[in-house]
C-alpha cells in the first residue's frame, strides 16, 4: 500500500500531519513528529495543530464493534484497529477528527461522505495534503483546532458548523 491522506469526513482537512517536504530534488515525508531528525515539517506546526493528529474511525455498517475507535491514522488505517481502514476517508470506516466527531454529536455511524472534487480543498488534495500552500495561500486558519479560542480557531469553528449544518446559537 502507498502513502496516502486519509481525510476527515466532516471538515476535508486530513486526520493527519503527514506531508511531503522537499529535501534536495527529492522528497521527504513528515509523519506528525520528527523521525530522529530526518525531516522537520514544511509548516511549523503548534500546539494549536495537534488536533489533525487524533482522529477517530467511525462505523459505517450496523454491528462493527466498536462503533467508534480512537487514535492516529497513517497510510489508511487506524493504528491498532483490525477494520479500522479509512483509506481516503470512507471505507471500512469513516476517519473524523475527534474535534469533528464532537461538533457532530459523536456518532456511532457514519454515512454521509465527504467528497473532495468540487470542495474549497480540492486542490490541496494530492497524494498527501499540501499544508505549505495552504498555508501560503492564507488558509492556514483552517488548520487550527477548532476548540480554540483564537479568532483563527473561531473562524474554522464557524466553518464546520456551517458543514455540519448546525444552527448557531
Amino acid at each position: 500500500m502507498g502513502v496516502t491522506a486519509s481525510y476527515c469526513q466532516v471538515c476535508g482537512i486530513p486526520v493527519q500531519q503527514d506531508h511531503y517536504v522537499p529535501m534536495g530534488g527529492m522528497f521527504a515525508i513528515y509523519r506528525g513528529e520528527p523521525e530522529d531528525g530526518h525531516c522537520e515539517p514544511a509548516v511549523p506546526f503548534g500546539g494549536e495543530h495537534g488536533w489533525l493528529k487524533r482522529a477517530v474511525a467511525v462505523a459505517v455498517r450496523d454491528g462493527q464493534a466498536p462503533a467508534v475507535a480512537h487514535g492516529e491514522i497513517h497510510d489508511g488505517y487506524l493504528e491498532g484497529l483490525e477494520d479500522g481502514m479509512v483509506w481516503d476517508g470512507f471505507d471500512e470506516r469513516a476517519a473524523l477528527h475527534e474535534a469533528c466527531w464532537e461538533m457532530a454529536g459523536k456518532p456511532e455511524r457514519w454515512t454521509r461522505q465527504w467528497t473532495i472534487d468540487g470542495s474549497a480543498l480540492e486542490k490541496y488534495c494530492e497524494q498527501l495534503f499540501e499544508f505549505e500552500q495552504l498555508v501560503a495561500d492564507g488558509l492556514g486558519w483552517m488548520i487550527v483546532d477548532p476548540r480554540f479560542d483564537s479568532a483563527d480557531a473561531q473562524k474554522n469553528r464557524a466553518r464546520i458548523v456551517d458543514l455540519l449544518g448546525i444552527a448557531r446559537a
